[in-house]
């Protein structure tokens, strides 16, 4: 994967992290507050997911082989 798209695959995992961090421990939706509850905050959701799974392709998968 290519150095700036694994830069910003990473700091959307960090975010993804640290927002169900704040929702477990303190009920802060973090995202719903910043980007509301529309289109925007499920693509940002989505973006998350996706970049969990290039990462784990990448780094597990990738290496197994």
């Amino acid at each position: 994967m290519d150095k700036t798209l694994t830069k910003i695959t990473t700091l959307l995992i960090i975010i993804g992290a640290l927002h169900l961090g704040l929702l477990g421990v303190l009920g802060i939706n973090l995202l719903g507050t910043i980007f509301g509850t529309g289109i925007i905050m499920k693509t940002v959701y989505v973006l998350v997911g996706v970049s969990a799974v290039l990462h784990v392709y990448t780094d597990f998968f990738k290496k197994v082989k």
